[in-house]
Protein backbone atom coordinates (compact mmCIF):
# COMPACT_ATOMS: atom_id res chain seq x y z
CA UNK A 1 0.00 0.00 0.00
CA UNK A 2 1.05 3.24 -0.94
CA UNK A 3 0.57 5.75 2.52
CA UNK A 4 2.88 8.60 1.10
CA UNK A 5 1.07 11.70 0.99
CA UNK A 6 0.80 13.21 -2.29
CA UNK A 7 0.79 16.60 -1.38
CA UNK A 8 4.24 19.06 -1.35
CA UNK A 9 3.77 22.34 0.78
CA UNK A 10 5.76 24.83 -0.37
CA UNK A 11 6.18 27.82 2.02
CA UNK A 12 6.04 30.91 -0.52
CA UNK A 13 6.91 35.12 0.51
CA UNK A 14 5.58 38.55 -1.37
CA UNK A 15 7.80 41.19 -0.93
CA UNK A 16 5.41 44.23 -2.16
CA UNK A 17 7.71 46.47 -4.65
CA UNK A 18 4.90 48.95 -5.57
CA UNK A 19 1.69 49.62 -3.30
CA UNK A 20 -0.93 46.72 -3.22
CA UNK A 21 -4.35 47.07 -2.95
CA UNK A 22 -7.10 44.43 -2.52
CA UNK A 23 -9.92 45.55 -1.69
CA UNK A 24 -12.70 44.27 0.29
CA UNK A 25 -15.26 46.11 -1.12
CA UNK A 26 -15.29 48.56 1.64
CA UNK A 27 -15.46 52.56 1.95
CA UNK A 28 -13.83 54.40 4.62
CA UNK A 29 -16.05 58.50 4.81
CA UNK A 30 -14.00 61.43 6.19
CA UNK A 31 -15.57 62.25 9.34
CA UNK A 32 -17.66 59.04 9.90
CA UNK A 33 -15.49 56.21 9.74
CA UNK A 34 -12.02 58.16 9.83
CA UNK A 35 -10.28 61.56 10.84
CA UNK A 36 -6.77 63.22 9.26
CA UNK A 37 -3.98 64.66 11.43
CA UNK A 38 -0.20 65.56 11.04
CA UNK A 39 -0.40 63.59 7.45
CA UNK A 40 -1.72 60.09 9.00
CA UNK A 41 -5.37 58.96 9.04
CA UNK A 42 -7.09 57.34 12.05
CA UNK A 43 -9.72 54.54 11.66
CA UNK A 44 -12.40 55.41 14.13
CA UNK A 45 -14.18 52.20 16.17
CA UNK A 46 -17.45 53.34 16.74
CA UNK A 47 -17.95 51.28 19.74
CA UNK A 48 -15.07 52.78 21.79
CA UNK A 49 -16.23 56.37 20.42
CA UNK A 50 -19.41 56.09 21.62
CA UNK A 51 -18.28 55.35 25.24
CA UNK A 52 -15.77 57.87 25.02
CA UNK A 53 -17.92 60.44 23.72
CA UNK A 54 -20.98 59.56 26.37
CA UNK A 55 -18.32 61.27 29.30
CA UNK A 56 -16.87 63.40 27.77
CA UNK A 57 -19.44 65.31 26.31
CA UNK A 58 -21.97 64.62 28.76
CA UNK A 59 -24.98 66.85 28.59
CA UNK A 60 -24.30 67.76 24.56
CA UNK A 61 -25.87 66.47 21.54
CA UNK A 62 -22.88 64.64 20.10
CA UNK A 63 -24.96 61.78 18.93
CA UNK A 64 -26.23 63.78 16.45
CA UNK A 65 -22.75 65.28 15.35
CA UNK A 66 -20.22 63.55 12.66
CA UNK A 67 -17.44 61.90 14.97
CA UNK A 68 -14.78 63.43 12.95
CA UNK A 69 -16.09 67.09 14.03
CA UNK A 70 -15.66 66.34 17.69
CA UNK A 71 -12.59 64.90 17.43
CA UNK A 72 -10.41 67.10 15.55
CA UNK A 73 -10.25 69.10 18.60
CA UNK A 74 -8.18 66.14 19.86
CA UNK A 75 -4.81 65.15 19.70
CA UNK A 76 -5.67 61.62 17.80
CA UNK A 77 -2.92 59.91 20.12
CA UNK A 78 -4.17 60.59 22.99
CA UNK A 79 -7.43 58.84 22.76
CA UNK A 80 -8.17 54.94 22.29
CA UNK A 81 -11.08 55.57 20.13
CA UNK A 82 -9.19 54.31 16.54
CA UNK A 83 -9.34 50.59 15.12
CA UNK A 84 -5.74 51.46 13.50
CA UNK A 85 -3.73 54.18 11.85
CA UNK A 86 -1.88 54.69 8.61
CA UNK A 87 0.82 56.83 7.07
CA UNK A 88 -0.62 58.94 4.64
CA UNK A 89 -4.15 61.55 3.95
CA UNK A 90 -6.62 60.88 1.21
CA UNK A 91 -6.74 63.88 -1.18
CA UNK A 92 -10.49 63.18 -1.01
CA UNK A 93 -13.31 62.23 1.34
CA UNK A 94 -13.03 58.27 0.86
CA UNK A 95 -10.67 55.88 1.48
CA UNK A 96 -11.15 51.94 0.14
CA UNK A 97 -10.38 49.96 1.94
CA UNK A 98 -7.80 46.12 2.50
CA UNK A 99 -8.78 43.59 3.03
CA UNK A 100 -8.58 41.82 6.26
CA UNK A 101 -9.12 38.93 8.70
CA UNK A 102 -11.37 38.47 11.42
CA UNK A 103 -9.15 40.11 13.55
CA UNK A 104 -8.62 43.50 11.46
CA UNK A 105 -4.96 42.09 10.16
CA UNK A 106 -4.11 42.72 6.26
CA UNK A 107 -3.47 39.78 4.40
CA UNK A 108 -3.66 38.33 0.85
CA UNK A 109 -6.08 35.87 -0.18
CA UNK A 110 -5.15 32.90 -1.65
CA UNK A 111 -7.23 33.33 -4.42
CA UNK A 112 -5.60 36.58 -5.76
CA UNK A 113 -2.30 34.88 -5.89
CA UNK A 114 -3.81 31.53 -7.56
CA UNK A 115 -5.15 33.95 -10.34
CA UNK A 116 -1.77 35.41 -10.86
CA UNK A 117 0.24 31.97 -10.78
CA UNK A 118 -3.36 30.65 -12.99
CA UNK A 119 -2.69 33.56 -15.92
CA UNK A 120 1.20 33.32 -15.62
CA UNK A 121 0.79 29.49 -16.54
CA UNK A 122 -1.54 29.77 -19.48
CA UNK A 123 0.39 32.37 -20.73
CA UNK A 124 3.51 30.50 -20.63
CA UNK A 125 2.29 27.61 -22.23
CA UNK A 126 1.00 29.47 -25.04
CA UNK A 127 4.17 31.00 -25.56
CA UNK A 128 6.34 27.99 -25.01
CA UNK A 129 3.97 26.02 -27.76
CA UNK A 130 4.19 29.17 -29.96
CA UNK A 131 0.41 29.33 -30.54
CA UNK A 132 -1.91 31.91 -30.25
CA UNK A 133 -5.79 31.47 -28.67
CA UNK A 134 -8.39 30.93 -31.11
CA UNK A 135 -10.04 34.51 -30.65
CA UNK A 136 -13.32 32.89 -32.59
CA UNK A 137 -13.66 30.52 -29.45
CA UNK A 138 -14.48 32.88 -27.20
CA UNK A 139 -17.63 32.85 -24.87
CA UNK A 140 -20.68 34.88 -25.46
CA UNK A 141 -20.54 36.33 -21.71
CA UNK A 142 -18.37 39.32 -20.91
CA UNK A 143 -17.25 37.42 -17.49
CA UNK A 144 -16.23 33.90 -18.83
CA UNK A 145 -15.38 34.92 -22.06
CA UNK A 146 -11.94 33.08 -21.55
CA UNK A 147 -12.99 30.10 -20.56
CA UNK A 148 -12.51 27.77 -23.85
CA UNK A 149 -8.99 30.00 -24.10
CA UNK A 150 -8.01 28.34 -20.42
CA UNK A 151 -9.53 25.07 -21.48
CA UNK A 152 -7.33 24.29 -24.44
CA UNK A 153 -4.65 24.47 -22.48
CA UNK A 154 -4.98 23.46 -19.06
CA UNK A 155 -8.21 21.02 -18.95
CA UNK A 156 -11.59 20.62 -20.81
CA UNK A 157 -13.89 21.44 -17.60
CA UNK A 158 -13.59 22.16 -14.51
CA UNK A 159 -12.89 18.48 -13.01
CA UNK A 160 -9.87 18.36 -15.67
CA UNK A 161 -8.76 22.05 -14.77
CA UNK A 162 -4.70 21.22 -13.97
CA UNK A 163 -5.15 24.11 -11.31
CA UNK A 164 -6.88 21.35 -9.34
CA UNK A 165 -3.43 20.43 -8.17
CA UNK A 166 -2.44 23.98 -6.77
CA UNK A 167 -3.96 25.04 -3.44
CA UNK A 168 -2.91 28.78 -2.26
CA UNK A 169 -3.66 29.26 1.00
CA UNK A 170 -4.47 33.03 2.35
CA UNK A 171 -1.38 34.59 3.52
CA UNK A 172 -0.45 35.67 7.29
CA UNK A 173 -0.70 39.26 8.13
CA UNK A 174 2.19 40.96 7.60
CA UNK A 175 4.42 40.46 11.02
CA UNK A 176 6.04 44.26 10.87
CA UNK A 177 4.31 47.25 9.19
CA UNK A 178 0.96 48.99 8.97
CA UNK A 179 -1.22 49.66 5.34
CA UNK A 180 -0.63 53.28 4.16
CA UNK A 181 -3.31 55.43 2.32
CA UNK A 182 -2.14 56.42 -1.54
CA UNK A 183 -3.75 58.60 -3.61
CA UNK A 184 -4.28 56.88 -7.50
CA UNK A 185 -4.45 58.52 -10.58
CA UNK A 186 -5.70 57.25 -13.77
CA UNK A 187 -3.33 58.32 -16.38
CA UNK A 188 -3.51 60.29 -18.68
CA UNK A 189 -5.61 62.73 -18.11
CA UNK A 190 -7.75 65.15 -20.42
CA UNK A 191 -7.95 67.52 -17.78
CA UNK A 192 -5.39 70.81 -18.01
CA UNK A 193 -4.20 70.83 -14.77
CA UNK A 194 -3.32 67.20 -14.74
CA UNK A 195 -4.93 65.55 -11.93
CA UNK A 196 -7.88 63.10 -13.28
CA UNK A 197 -9.82 60.80 -11.05
CA UNK A 198 -8.07 60.54 -8.61
CA UNK A 199 -8.82 57.31 -5.68
CA UNK A 200 -7.41 57.00 -2.35
CA UNK A 201 -6.89 53.76 -0.88
CA UNK A 202 -5.89 51.81 1.99
CA UNK A 203 -2.63 49.90 0.67
CA UNK A 204 0.48 47.34 1.23
CA UNK A 205 3.31 49.69 1.11
CA UNK A 206 6.58 48.91 -0.32
CA UNK A 207 9.28 46.90 1.80
CA UNK A 208 5.81 44.93 3.54
CA UNK A 209 5.85 40.83 3.28
CA UNK A 210 3.46 38.41 3.49
CA UNK A 211 3.86 34.65 3.96
CA UNK A 212 1.85 31.61 2.53
CA UNK A 213 1.88 28.09 1.49
CA UNK A 214 1.30 26.84 -1.79
CA UNK A 215 0.32 22.98 -1.63
CA UNK A 216 0.82 20.73 -5.51
CA UNK A 217 -1.20 17.46 -5.07
CA UNK A 218 0.47 15.13 -7.30
CA UNK A 219 -2.61 12.48 -6.91
CA UNK A 220 -4.25 13.44 -10.04
CA UNK A 221 -1.10 12.39 -12.19
CA UNK A 222 -0.73 8.81 -10.73
CA UNK A 223 -1.34 6.44 -14.17
CA UNK A 224 -5.52 5.72 -13.29
CA UNK A 225 -6.81 9.33 -12.06
CA UNK A 226 -3.98 10.77 -14.94
CA UNK A 227 -5.62 9.15 -17.82
CA UNK A 228 -9.27 10.02 -16.67
CA UNK A 229 -8.27 13.57 -16.29
CA UNK A 230 -6.10 13.79 -19.41
CA UNK A 231 -3.21 14.94 -17.60
CA UNK A 232 -0.80 11.82 -18.29
CA UNK A 233 2.76 13.26 -18.81
CA UNK A 234 1.88 16.56 -17.41
CA UNK A 235 3.14 16.04 -13.95
CA UNK A 236 6.44 17.96 -14.38
CA UNK A 237 4.00 20.83 -15.54
CA UNK A 238 2.86 21.69 -12.04
CA UNK A 239 6.23 21.97 -10.26
CA UNK A 240 7.68 24.87 -8.51
CA UNK A 241 10.50 25.10 -10.53
CA UNK A 242 8.17 25.60 -13.83
CA UNK A 243 5.57 27.88 -11.94
CA UNK A 244 8.40 29.99 -11.55
CA UNK A 245 10.07 30.04 -14.74
CA UNK A 246 6.22 30.40 -16.50
CA UNK A 247 6.20 33.80 -13.54
CA UNK A 248 9.37 34.87 -14.80
CA UNK A 249 8.36 34.78 -18.81
CA UNK A 250 5.55 36.93 -18.18
CA UNK A 251 6.94 39.11 -15.83
CA UNK A 252 9.61 39.48 -18.35
CA UNK A 253 6.84 40.17 -21.22
CA UNK A 254 5.30 42.59 -18.78
CA UNK A 255 7.75 44.98 -17.48
CA UNK A 256 8.90 45.13 -22.05
CA UNK A 257 5.03 46.14 -22.32
CA UNK A 258 5.42 48.87 -19.85
CA UNK A 259 8.76 50.37 -20.62
CA UNK A 260 7.25 50.49 -24.14
CA UNK A 261 3.91 52.22 -22.85
CA UNK A 262 6.25 54.85 -20.94
CA UNK A 263 9.14 55.34 -23.21
CA UNK A 264 8.02 58.77 -24.47
CA UNK A 265 6.12 60.13 -21.62
CA UNK A 266 7.84 63.11 -20.42
CA UNK A 267 5.47 63.60 -17.16
CA UNK A 268 5.83 60.18 -16.22
CA UNK A 269 9.96 59.99 -15.39
CA UNK A 270 9.78 58.84 -12.43
CA UNK A 271 7.38 55.92 -13.18
CA UNK A 272 10.09 54.57 -15.86
CA UNK A 273 12.92 55.51 -13.51
CA UNK A 274 11.35 52.98 -10.97
CA UNK A 275 10.76 50.34 -13.72
CA UNK A 276 14.52 50.57 -15.34
CA UNK A 277 16.21 50.74 -12.09
CA UNK A 278 13.79 49.09 -9.60
CA UNK A 279 12.00 46.39 -11.37
CA UNK A 280 14.18 45.46 -14.73
CA UNK A 281 17.28 45.31 -11.51
CA UNK A 282 15.19 43.10 -9.01
CA UNK A 283 14.43 40.63 -12.61
CA UNK A 284 17.95 40.83 -13.57
CA UNK A 285 19.25 39.01 -10.43
CA UNK A 286 15.91 36.78 -9.62
CA UNK A 287 16.57 33.12 -8.37
CA UNK A 288 15.39 30.09 -9.59
CA UNK A 289 12.53 29.80 -7.23
CA UNK A 290 11.47 33.28 -7.60
CA UNK A 291 9.45 35.77 -10.27
CA UNK A 292 7.91 39.09 -10.47
CA UNK A 293 4.17 39.97 -10.57
CA UNK A 294 1.47 42.49 -11.05
CA UNK A 295 -1.49 41.51 -7.98
CA UNK A 296 -5.07 43.71 -6.92
CA UNK A 297 -6.77 46.71 -7.71
CA UNK A 298 -4.99 48.80 -10.11
CA UNK A 299 -2.44 46.74 -12.07
CA UNK A 300 -4.81 46.86 -15.13
CA UNK A 301 -6.30 44.31 -18.13
CA UNK A 302 -2.48 43.59 -19.07
CA UNK A 303 -1.65 41.61 -15.80
CA UNK A 304 -4.97 39.74 -15.41
CA UNK A 305 -5.42 38.71 -19.62
CA UNK A 306 -3.26 36.63 -21.91
CA UNK A 307 -2.29 40.62 -23.26
CA UNK A 308 -0.25 40.59 -25.96
CA UNK A 309 -1.39 37.29 -27.57
CA UNK A 310 -5.01 38.17 -27.85
CA UNK A 311 -3.36 41.31 -29.45
CA UNK A 312 -1.34 39.49 -32.02
CA UNK A 313 -4.21 39.61 -34.44
CA UNK A 314 -5.53 43.11 -34.28
CA UNK A 315 -8.66 42.74 -36.75
CA UNK A 316 -10.24 39.96 -34.39
CA UNK A 317 -9.55 41.76 -31.47
CA UNK A 318 -10.92 44.99 -32.32
CA UNK A 319 -14.06 42.80 -32.87
CA UNK A 320 -13.61 41.83 -29.29
CA UNK A 321 -13.54 45.23 -27.55
CA UNK A 322 -16.42 46.03 -29.85
CA UNK A 323 -18.41 43.16 -28.71
CA UNK A 324 -17.68 42.55 -24.97
CA UNK A 325 -17.49 46.97 -24.50
CA UNK A 326 -13.88 46.56 -23.01
CA UNK A 327 -13.86 50.27 -22.89
CA UNK A 328 -16.18 53.25 -23.65
CA UNK A 329 -17.05 54.54 -26.62
CA UNK A 330 -16.39 50.52 -27.88
CA UNK A 331 -17.56 50.61 -31.13
CA UNK A 332 -15.17 53.28 -32.55
CA UNK A 333 -12.12 50.87 -31.19
CA UNK A 334 -10.31 50.06 -34.49
CA UNK A 335 -7.44 47.56 -35.19
CA UNK A 336 -4.21 48.48 -34.58
CA UNK A 337 -5.30 51.03 -31.88
CA UNK A 338 -3.79 51.14 -28.20
CA UNK A 339 -5.34 48.75 -25.58
CA UNK A 340 -5.55 49.73 -22.84
CA UNK A 341 -4.60 53.12 -23.23
CA UNK A 342 -4.68 54.59 -19.52
CA UNK A 343 -2.61 53.09 -16.61
CA UNK A 344 -3.72 53.52 -12.47
CA UNK A 345 -0.45 55.08 -11.11
CA UNK A 346 0.88 56.05 -7.71
CA UNK A 347 0.86 59.89 -6.90
CA UNK A 348 3.20 61.98 -4.78
CA UNK A 349 2.71 65.59 -4.39
CA UNK A 350 0.34 66.04 -7.41
CA UNK A 351 2.73 63.81 -10.13
CA UNK A 352 2.71 60.30 -11.16
CA UNK A 353 5.80 58.24 -9.34
CA UNK A 354 4.82 54.22 -9.10
CA UNK A 355 2.72 51.52 -11.07
CA UNK A 356 0.55 49.36 -8.51
CA UNK A 357 1.12 45.96 -7.66
CA UNK A 358 4.48 44.80 -8.41
CA UNK A 359 5.44 42.10 -5.96
CA UNK A 360 8.40 39.62 -5.86
CA UNK A 361 7.41 35.95 -5.17
CA UNK A 362 9.99 33.03 -3.97
CA UNK A 363 8.46 29.67 -3.99
CA UNK A 364 10.28 27.44 -1.39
Amino acid sequence: MDIQSPVTSLPVTIEVLSPVHIGDGGVLKRSLDFVVHGGRTYVIHIDRYARWAYGEMSGKDWMNVPPGDILHDYSPEALDVFRYRMSGAPEKDEVRTFEKNGFGLPYLPGSTLKGMLRTAFIWGLYAAQEKKPDLDRLGKSRSFAGQPVEREMIGSDPNRDLFRAVHVRDSQPPKTGDLRVVSVDIYPTSHGDGAGAVTACEAAPEGMVFETTIALDSYGFRDKPAADLGWSGKAHWVTPGVLAQMGRAFAEQRLRQELEYFADREDTKIVRGFYRSELVKRFNSLGENQFLAQIGWGTGWNSKTLNDLLLADPRRFARIVQQYKLKRNAAAFAPGDRFPKSRHLLRSQGQPVRPMGWVLVTVG
